[in-house]
């Protein structure tokens, strides 16, 4: 066997075991009988509305991932041997190139399609009659054009050095490009192809503004954070192509596996815990049902760390064990510069601090997802977990005025839909910052927005953090009162004190006397739509814990979160020129926003502006 065939038949395994069935979606699920289109004796799947048009959760889409998802539960075997069953599935695949859907998303008509097309066309080899064969080109080959931006042939594709330009893809969506050309390469057999879709794809493994950042950390659609969601997709269509090409002359070199490898042990794993992600991390998919957990990416890192040649196989080992039990014991701390972000796990808890500074994007509306996200865009959030299930499908019920971390006033969701062009601008008067050694780290944030005006600094340790606010003013105060949100989370019980909470193994407690908790358990209802306008508008409930603190003429706040091991914190400065804490009687974290001085167990400490203490 050939190098060549070799990738062709482990390309083909990988796609029977049903690694690209990506979620439980009811798209795979719904009725799988095909209906006969009398009109020129095709086939469709009478239950599905094909002109509904939406941006996302595309109805008509169902038709190829149904078939897809029949041919790989039911098997090679089946295609040889029942040729009536086999009839209706090509004849489905001639009823969509006939039609040629068309959406108004441009990824379904360039990405979509064209990537599971090409595995029907791959796993259908031999059967393929020369029609179906020459619509299933047209459609892949729509994406593959489109990926090489410039190029109409593949014999141009295969002679050119265009395959950049300004309006070219980048980061995850270049991969899948890239991917669908090297499975397009093996169907026509043509071994120049499949070097030069190699090459390409490799080059996309790099530091770039959209793709891995230096630290690990990865971004799409400009300087925006998406390690969970295109940057999932990112590893997840790595994964297999370095695992067929592993061994052979086609592997990619080190360099590009060490970058993969900095994004997934050192960006990816710190930022989940037990399988899921930090809700800022996977961007606007949190409004799509179970995009938080790790879902593909645990198919993904399977791959890898059982791929030939590997890097960091044991840490790949280790992360793998962690998604499949949905547990983990991993303790880091890392700032990220790249996106403003702190990450902290220890102890069995979760700490990420998202803050937004000149030159970021914040959260995004896109494709009609997203759209009540404005108090997700200017920083100050924070995402703590223990279970890893706190903000887990939390998306119908949330308050999107309080989202945990932020101080914001109190808005119904017409209110927050009237916020208008923050989606899409790096210019803010934001400012965050932060720094962090091996256990402990600090995000600071002077926060603006909507009238609204704060000094934040957050402090995580030893599986805790303190959170202090400062000089918070209002421009607008006939707009209502404002509130500092400590937690928004999904949680079945809850033990509610004054000023102190306990759910689950977490305790939420305030630390100025000055200010008190409004906290509440209580059933909300909501729909998946309000957020995500093409999905479901089904009325759904659950059980959702809100703690805030109102904002008082004082303009301050403090509150700390610990799990199973307590802490202390004594509140050292809380003021605009330093804020600053004494964690458990000895560790001294503070933030200078102006030259200042601090006073820790008889000791003076001077700070210059900008300065951050851990020790």
């Amino acid at each position: 066997m050939t190098e060549f065939q070799q990738i062709k038949k482990r390309q083909k395994d990988i796609y029977y075991t049903g690694y690209w069935l990506r979620y439980e979606d009811e798209v795979y699920h719904g009725e799988r009988s095909l209906a006969l289109c009398e009109e020129d004796d095709t086939y469709f799947y009478p239950d599905v509305n094909y002109h509904r048009m939406s941006r996302s959760s595309w109805e008509a889409a169902s038709h190829y991932l149904r078939l897809d998802y029949q041919i790989i539960t039911e098997g090679r075997k089946r295609l040889e041997n029942d040729a009536e069953w086999r009839k209706k599935l090509l004849g489905a695949i001639r009823y969509w190139i006939k039609r040629d859907y068309i959406n108004p998303n441009w990824w379904y008509n360039q990405i979509g399609a064209p990537q599971v097309l090409i595995n029907l066309a791959l796993a259908l080899e031999g059967f393929i009659p020369d029609d179906i064969e020459e619509g299933l080109k047209k459609i892949v080959l729509r994406g593959i054009f489109r990926a090489h931006e410039g190029v109409t042939e593949i014999e141009e594709l295969k002679s050119t050095t265009k395959f950049v330009t300004a309006d070219a893809w980048t980061g995850a969506n270049l991969i899948w490009g890239a991917a669908t050309t090297i499975k397009y390469a093996l169907w026509i057999e043509d071994e120049k192809l499949l070097r030069i879709a190699v090459d390409r794809l490799a080059r996309e493994i790099d530091f770039a503004r959209e793709g891995v950042q230096a630290d690990g950390a990865f971004c799409q659609h400009g300087p925006r954070w998406y390690s969970g969601g295109y940057g999932r997709s990112f590893v997840y269509e790595l994964a297999p192509i370095i695992r067929i090409l592993s061994g052979t002359s086609f592997s990619l070199p080190r360099e590009k596996l060490d970058i993969l490898l900095l994004h997934v042990l050192d960006g990816q794993r710190a930022m989940m815990k037990n399988a899921s992600f930090d809700f800022s991390a996977v961007g606007r998919e949190y409004t799509r049902a179970g995009t938080i957990g790790a879902g593909p990416l645990t198919k993904a890192i399977g791959l890898l760390k059982d791929s030939d040649g590997i890097p960091r196989h044991a840490e790949l080992n280790d992360f793998y064990n962690e998604l499949i039990l949905g547990k983990d014991d991993h303790e880091i701390t890392k700032y990220y510069e790249s996106i403003a972000q702190l990450c902290h796990k220890k102890n069995g808890v979760y700490i990420g601090i998202r803050g937004r500074t000149e030159g970021l994007f914040g959260a995004e509306i896109c494709n009609d997802e997203g759209v009540l996200s404005y108090n997700m865009t200017y920083g100050t959030v924070t995402c703590i977990m223990q279970s890893g299930k706190e903000y887990f499908d939390i998306s119908p019920f949330w308050d999107y005025s309080k989202i945990p971390g932020t101080t914001s006033r109190s808005e119904d969701d017409e209110a927050l839909l009237s916020h208008k062009g923050w989606e899409s601008t790096l210019e803010t008067p934001c400012r965050a910052y932060g720094k962090a050694d091996k256990d402990s780290g600090i995000l600071t944030e002077k926060a603006v927005h909507d009238g609204i005006t704060l000094m934040a600094s957050f402090f995580a340790f030893e599986g805790a953090m303190a959170a202090l606010g400062t000089d918070i003013k209002d421009e607008t105060p006939e707009k209502g009162q404002l509130f500092t949100t400590v937690e928004q989370c999904r949680a079945s019980s809850a033990e509610i004190a004054e000023n102190r909470v306990k759910c689950g193994k977490l305790t939420y407690r305030n630390l100025d006397k000055n200010t008190s908790f409004i906290s509440s358990l209580e059933t909300r209802k909501g729909s998946w739509s309000r957020n995500n306008l093409s999905s479901s508008k089904e009325i759904l409930e659950d059980s959702i814990l809100t703690i805030t603190i109102p904002v008082t003429d004082r303009g301050k706040y403090g509150y700390l979160v610990f799990g199973e091991k307590e802490v202390q914190v004594e509140i050292l400065r809380n003021d605009i020129d330093c804020q600053a804490i004494l964690a458990n009687g000895k560790k001294l974290m503070a933030v200078f926003h102006n030259d200042a001085s601090l006073t820790v167990n008889g000791r003076r400490i001077e700070g210059k502006k900008g300065d951050i203490i851990l020790n």
